[in-house]
């Protein structure tokens, strides 16, 4: 990982980690302790982002890859976001996910 993207992941989980300090839903400094250690981008290297709007049948997925340049940004906001994140769908395994839609 490049000395950027380690500067940019430090900084979105102190980002994370002040909102939900300031949101009050972390209290514990124990807790903030951890999730200031936690790398989530090791945790979640690929997660989906929804492409098609409220109601689309099927829903249009897009894998973001956290190790493609053109993707790091979205997906650093996403793994650290108050969102849940999509890793998996329909039990594809996670070691052969594409890049794509």
């Amino acid at each position: 990982m490049s000395a950027d993207l380690l500067a940019a992941t430090a900084a979105a989980r102190t980002a994370m980690v002040d909102r939900l300090v300031a949101d009050g839903v972390l209290t514990d400094p124990r807790l903030r302790d951890a999730l200031l250690r936690v790398q989530r981008e090791v945790l979640l290297p690929h997660a989906y982002v929804r492409v098609s709007g409220p109601g689309a049948d099927p829903i249009d997925w897009r894998l973001l890859d956290g190790s493609h340049p053109d993707d790091q940004a979205e997906w650093l906001d996403l793994v650290h976001s108050g969102d849940s994140v999509l890793l998996q769908r329909d039990g594809e395994p996670l070691d052969a996910l594409r890049r794509d839609r």
